[in-house]
C-alpha cells in the first residue's frame, strides 16, 4: 500500500492526517527472547517492512486499525492487559515503551517487569529503543 492509500484511509478512519513512519521488516523464528504473546522467537531480516501514518489524539489512548486484517483496537498506555487482538500486542508493545511520558517511564517498566514476571513466571528482556534508522519518519510521496 502506497502513502497516497494509507492517508486516505487514515483519513476515512480518524479524520485528517498524521505523520508517515517507516520500519524494515524481519521474521521471528522460535528462539531467542519472547515476544508479545508469550512466544520465544529468533529475529532475521526480510525484504518487507511497515508503513504507518500516527498523530496524537491528545488522550492516554491509542486507536489503531489494521487495513490488511480489516481489524480496529483501542488500548491505554498504562493498562495491565494486553488488547484482545492478537496483532494489536504488538502495537501496544512499542507504544506503551515509546509513548509513555518520561516522568512516567521509570514507573511504568518496573511495573511491566513485575506483572510479565508474575504472568510468565521468568523476567523478561526490556529495551530502551531511540527511534532513529531501523525505524525513522518518512516524508509524503509529492
Amino acid at each position: 500500500m502506497n502513502t497516497a492509500e494509507i492517508q486516505r484511509v487514515f483519513a476515512d478512519r480518524f479524520g485528517g492526517e498524521g505523520t508517515f513512519y517507516a520500519s524494515a521488516g524481519q521474521i521471528n523464528l522460535i528462539g531467542e527472547h519472547t515476544d508479545y504473546n508469550g512466544g520465544f522467537v529468533f529475529p532475521g531480516a526480510v525484504d518487507c517492512g511497515i508503513t504507518t501514518m500516527i498523530r496524537s489524539n491528545g488522550t492516554e489512548h491509542v486507536r489503531v486499525a489494521d487495513v490488511d486484517l480489516n481489524s480496529a483496537a483501542e488500548f491505554g498506555l498504562c493498562e495491565e492487559d494486553l488488547p484482545a487482538e492478537s496483532w494489536a500486542r504488538y502495537v501496544f508493545g512499542g507504544c506503551t515503551i515509546n509513548l509513555v511520558r518520561t516522568e512516567l517511564y521509570d514507573d511504568f517498566v518496573r511495573t511491566a517487569r513485575e506483572r510479565f514476571a508474575a504472568r510468565y513466571g521468568h523476567e523478561p528482556k526490556v529495551y530502551d529503543v531511540v527511534i532513529s534508522d531501523g525505524a525513522r519518519k518518512i516524508e509524503k510521496d509529492k
